[in-house]
């Protein structure tokens, strides 16, 4: 992880003196705002200003395709990192982004166990993937690849509490985290054949309905405040 960081970061402060600034950031004027080096300001670009403003002021008109566990954690997050939201935004990137990445490994050994030579390679091909970047700059995919690693793991541990708690903040995360039930459904269905028998029927309500209600609560918030409760795709 280190390596991955300490070498992107090379890149960014290598490129931006090579490649010339071609004007299709319309944002770019925010980011001296945070007092920043640019170098780890540009982690914040495009739609990482969004996060930030979402964080700082709530949602702007349009905004709402932007789900709101990751600014709301920058939000919470920020008095503990000098009220920088954007430094807050990193960190929270890489953090989660670098949990990830340990339980995933973790998670790997269970499912192959005698295969040590594949569970390295999996892990430094996802970091040495060219779009790896974005897990640790300021938008959603550090969080979310956490939050969905964590919903493997567990399920693969039979802890279905977290199983639920996991999969409903992940569909707050990103739209695609309610599509956790299909694995979770598929595990069920699994587990029931494997060991002849049937959930407790309150169990398996709760997590295959995990997911629906983390995008259930969005969609509610929307309601409440726009009059459309799917205005995240509208």
């Amino acid at each position: 992880f280190l390596g991955w960081r300490s070498f992107d970061f090379l890149i960014i402060f290598v490129s931006q003196r090579i490649i010339p600034y071609l004007g299709f950031f319309p944002y770019k004027d925010q980011l001296p705002g945070f007092n920043l080096p640019h170098w780890l300001s540009s982690l914040a670009n495009f739609d990482g200003l969004h996060y930030i403003s979402i964080a700082r002021d709530g949602y702007a008109q349009y905004e709402q395709a932007f789900f709101p566990l990751y600014p709301l954690s920058i939000k919470l997050m920020t008095p503990l990192f000098l009220n920088n939201q954007l430094l807050t935004g990193i960190i929270i990137s890489n953090i989660s982004f670098l949990l990830g990445l340990f339980f995933f490994y973790k998670y790997l050994k269970l499912i192959f166990p005698n295969n040590q030579q594949f569970n390295n390679l999996t892990i430094i091909f996802i970091l040495l993937f060219p779009t790896s970047f974005f897990f640790g700059a300021v938008y959603t995919e550090g969080l979310f690849f956490l939050l969905f690693v964590l919903t493997l793991y567990f399920l693969k541990k039979e802890n279905y509490l977290l199983v639920a708690i996991f999969a409903f903040l992940a569909s707050l995360t990103r739209f695609v985290g309610v599509f956790l039930i299909i694995l979770i459904l598929f595990n069920l269905i699994q587990k029931s054949k494997v060991k002849s028998q049937n959930y407790n029927l309150k169990v398996k309500s709760l997590l295959i309905l995990s997911p629906l209600l983390g995008l259930g609560l969005y969609c509610f918030y929307l309601f409440k405040t726009t009059g459309d409760p799917f205005f995240f795709l509208t």
